[in-house]
């Protein structure tokens, strides 16, 4: 299976202040991961079949040296506009999830723009929007073999899996079928011998934060 990371950043400027009392979460990106029709994917945890689009957010904690609040968690904001825009109305913005981690991932794909704030306690408050990311569009239902450019192979005389065609791999995570993690690399020449026959998902991470599923067999 393909993925596909089309997330788009604009230069958009941030109309609400900041805070020093309620600081707010600093590089905050968006990456989408497209699983092709037929395929088999993992997002947030469960494995999924294609086509599916899982979007991936992450962003840093809050500098909270200057604050005595305390830290409760995070909200991810979004707002759906196929305009590019260069001021957005926060106040606009739909929750679409709150976590207590600094990382998640979500199985839609959200057209538009989205952002994080952080939220407090004693006294309660909100931070100031973080950086904002834009999406322009989704992937259509589209062939794998229309677009795969990698080669991941398994090599059944040494063990290994040998990925061809990614540059600039910084993680690649396998996962059972049913979603469980089980090994994590940061080679692109893995050794398997101590996975037993079957079939697996691998999740590679590049430095430019795309993220590329495919399903991996071991004879």
């Amino acid at each position: 299976m393909v993925a596909i990371a089309i997330c788009l950043t604009g230069v958009i400027k941030v109309v609400a202040q900041s805070n020093v009392q309620f600081p707010s979460p600093q590089n905050f990106q968006m990456n989408l991961n497209y699983i092709m029709w037929d395929d088999w994917g993992v997002c947030a945890g469960v494995p999924v079949n294609g086509p599916y689009h899982c979007t991936n957010f992450k962003w840093e904690e809050p500098n909270l040296s200057e604050t005595e609040s305390q830290l409760m968690g995070y909200r991810i904001y979004y707002y759906r506009s196929s305009e590019e825009l260069t001021e957005i109305p926060f106040s606009e913005g739909q929750v679409i999830a709150q976590t207590g981690s600094i990382a998640l991932e979500m199985g839609s794909g959200f057209v538009g723009y989205t952002w994080v704030t952080a939220f407090y306690s004693e006294p309660d408050g909100e931070s100031a929007p973080s950086n904002v990311e834009r999406l322009d569009g989704l992937p259509l239902f589209i062939d794998k073999n229309e677009v795969q450019t990698h080669s991941i192979v398994y090599n059944n005389q040494m063990k290994t899996i040998e990925i061809t065609g990614i540059e600039n791999i910084t993680s690649i995570d396998i996962f059972g079928i049913d979603g469980k993690f089980i090994t994590a690399s940061e080679l692109n020449n893995i050794d398997v011998k101590h996975l037993a026959r079957g079939v697996y998902i691998i999740k590679i991470t590049t430095k430019t934060g795309k993220i590329i599923s495919d399903k991996l067999i071991i004879k």
